[in-house]
């Protein structure tokens, strides 16, 4: 019988980590469409184009039709999304057979409490799991906001709401369209160039962690966890990818070479070293922000605990099973609560793989700001009241700024985003890990981030070597669920099969559970076991 972990590798194929993200849409909830949104995709640079949201119904005609299938296009886009992809039920909770399930009875419930009397209308719901469309922007397919709302992440929400990209792809042929480099497509047609990794984690990051423009409704807040909203597990964008219903197809598979030498293509690794940047960066901005006065006229807000770890208060006090969440040992003062680790994580195999030959010294500034700011929480209570902390905030997120700028710059011009050679900054990450400690072991969301960047990584390397750990790679899913749905796919079937659109909140409970029963010593155990046997 094969294993999860062969048949994964058998279902995505090398090629599905190394895929062509041009046609990639759907990968995060939702970028609300408008122009702080999208340039903040594409390192600031100004679009000329102006909003203009379709509806998905405007794609069929083309890519729900196999038979017009082209050499970089599939055409069967619009039905992967629509059988397929969670993206389309993110918010499909209004017919009459919907609101009776597991999702429907547990939104409904969540507006309740947060007294929302219209869910299609609610900013804080729609900026992740729809659209949500500025006043005044025009729209087109859209019957009314009810219809606009069920949709969920729809096409345009990741390629770009702009009129100009939608109409002149359509005019393949076209040589101003046909002969214009993905970066430049932006510029002038408001298309987002999704297959620079930077922008692609950006993206996915920006619902599935969160952003600090309020108009983008974009962020979790503890009030919406009281009300019963799902928690935010650990994203590795890379992974996330990997197990989408693919309606892209791969560098291998892509047979137009105008169209591979113009828009050259990400592998899962450099999207990898670019999400273990973003993250960390997200989780400074949003920090920061939760503490800053000015938003709210010189006053300070009351601390935003969606910031914060949250099992540094939420555990199970009685069951022996979840005792790695009290022993945990904390720098500072106790009783304060820290941020969460796992956003930190990978942050030293990004910076390998960018510059294998001088991360050290980028990643000891990076620590050293880090430690500024755990070191203010633990003198006040949330580090509300600390000076020193906004300025430890400010300068880490310029640091990392100006290095995913860079990677993001280094990609435009050269289609690279990685230096050195793959296998040898793998194992010195690897290394790093059993060498280098932590404060305490790793908790579950932390193992759960080098998991997946190891699983990423391991299809990278050559098949001989990724075999030889396949029984401790099957061990470590079990211990920490890190595949994203209930079943796997055989090899010769979609990534999902049709009927798969399970809700998260049907998922829940047992991802609770597999939390719940983490064992730390039993994931080193693991990772020594890997390090090993990928020396031999």
């Amino acid at each position: 019988m094969k294993t999860r972990f062969l048949r994964l590798r058998m279902s995505h194929g090398l090629s599905a980590f190394d895929a062509s993200f041009q046609a990639i849409r759907l990968i995060a909830l939702i970028l609300v469409i408008c122009q702080s949104s999208i340039q903040a995709q594409e390192g600031f640079v100004q679009t000329r184009v102006k909003p203009y949201i379709f509806g998905a119904r405007h794609c069929t005609g083309c890519h729900d039709q196999p038979s017009k299938k082209t050499d970089h296009c599939q055409m069967t886009e619009w039905l992967t999304w629509n059988k397929m992809d969670k993206h389309r039920i993110a918010f499909d909770w209004f017919d009459d057979d919907k609101k009776t399930t597991p999702a429907g009875l547990r939104a409904q419930r969540i507006a309740d409490n947060l007294g929302i009397a219209s869910l299609h209308q609610a900013k804080q719901c729609l900026g992740c799991h729809s659209m949500n469309v500025p006043e005044n922007t025009p729209t087109a397919y859209f019957e009314n906001p009810l219809q606009r709302a069920r949709e969920g992440v729809t096409c345009v929400a990741c390629h770009g709401g702009s009129k100009e990209w939608v109409i002149e792809h359509v005019a393949a042929a076209d040589p101003d369209w046909k002969n214009t480099r993905g970066p430049d497509r932006w510029q002038k047609y408001g298309l987002t160039h999704l297959k620079n990794p930077v922008n692609q984690a950006r993206l996915c990051i920006s619902c599935h962690v969160g952003d600090t423009d309020d108009q983008l409704g974009r962020r979790i807040s503890h009030e919406m966890y009281a009300a019963g909203h799902p928690p935010l597990q650990g994203l590795e964008v890379a992974s996330f990818i990997a197990e989408m219903p693919r309606h892209w197809l791969s560098s291998n598979e892509t047979q137009d070479p105008l169209e591979l030498k113009k828009t050259p293509t990400a592998s899962a690794v450099e999207l990898l070293a670019a999400s273990g940047l973003i993250l960390l960066r997200t989780e400074l901005a949003l920090i920061g922000d939760s503490m800053d006065p000015h938003k709210t006229s010189g006053i300070n807000r009351d601390p935003e605990f969606s910031v914060f770890d949250c099992s540094a208060c939420h555990h199970n006090i009685a069951s022996p099973k979840s005792r790695w969440r009290q022993t945990r040992q904390s720098a500072g003062a106790p009783g304060r609560p820290r941020l969460p680790q796992w956003p930190r994580r990978l942050v030293r195999l990004s910076l390998i793989l960018a510059a294998p030959d001088d991360w050290k010294a980028t990643e000891n500034q990076i620590h050293e700001l880090i430690q500024k700011v755990d070191l203010e929480l633990t003198k006040s209570p949330y580090g509300s009241d600390s000076k020193n902390q906004e300025n430890a905030i400010r300068q880490a997120i310029a640091l990392l700024d100006r290095i995913i700028q860079k990677l993001h710059d280094q990609w435009n011009q050269t289609g690279k985003m990685i230096s050195g050679e793959f296998p040898k900054s793998f194992e010195l990450f690897l290394d790093s890990l059993l060498t280098e400690l932590p404060l305490d072991p790793f908790d579950f969301d932390s193992a759960r981030q080098i998991a997946w960047a190891l699983r990423i990584s391991l299809f990278s390397l050559d098949k001989s070597r990724s075999e030889k750990v396949m029984t401790q790679m099957n061990e470590i899913d079990n211990l920490l669920g890190l595949s994203l749905r209930a079943s796997q796919s055989d090899q010769n079937s979609p990534m999902i099969k049709t009927g798969e659109q399970i809700s998260v909140t049907e998922l829940l409970a047992d991802r609770l559970r597999i939390a719940n029963a983490y064992q730390p010593d039993k994931f080193r155990s693991l990772l020594e076991q890997i390090v090993k046997q990928i020396r031999e």
